[in-house]
């Protein structure tokens, strides 16, 4: 069974509530971003992901995930800096160099829990090499 729709809001309901055409949206597009040779068997895990981390960006969602009692997946993208002197501790808040850095990918996932755990994932399933590839190579990433 492919990853439509409804298994996407059944794994992430916070969604449901969202137009339709913009689920099914983002779910076109995974479908076209993301190697299914290269994900193998966490090919739906990452496409949930991924489409969650987008949908979250382009609508609000805070409401439903307050109803759900989750917490917010846009919680992130500051870190706390704690510096001790002799006055005391003096407490900041600088962007996260995840961020502010030099990698689009990390800028882009790093916006949101959703893309956070996409991020994690890549890095923990797919090869390096599998990321990126053309349509001259997809026929070798499928006879693997």
């Amino acid at each position: 069974m492919p990853y439509d729709r409804e298994a996407f809001i059944a794994d992430y309901p916070e969604f449901a509530d969202l137009p339709q055409g913009a689920v099914d949206r983002q779910l076109r597009q995974s479908r076209l971003m993301l190697n299914p040779a290269a994900w193998s068997k966490w090919l739906e895990m990452a496409r949930g992901l991924w489409v969650a981390h987008y949908l979250a960006l382009e609508y609000d969602i805070s409401a439903k995930i307050r109803e759900l009692g989750k917490r917010s997946p846009y919680d992130l993208g500051q870190t706390i800096n704690m510096v001790a002197n002799t006055n005391g501790l003096t407490l900041g808040k600088a962007p996260s160099l995840m961020l502010t850095g030099d990698n689009p990918l990390f800028a882009d996932f790093g916006r949101t829990s959703y893309g956070i755990e996409y991020l994690n994932l890549l890095y923990t399933v797919v090869p390096s090499g599998d990321v990126v590839y053309s349509p001259d190579t997809s026929a070798t990433l499928e006879g693997r």
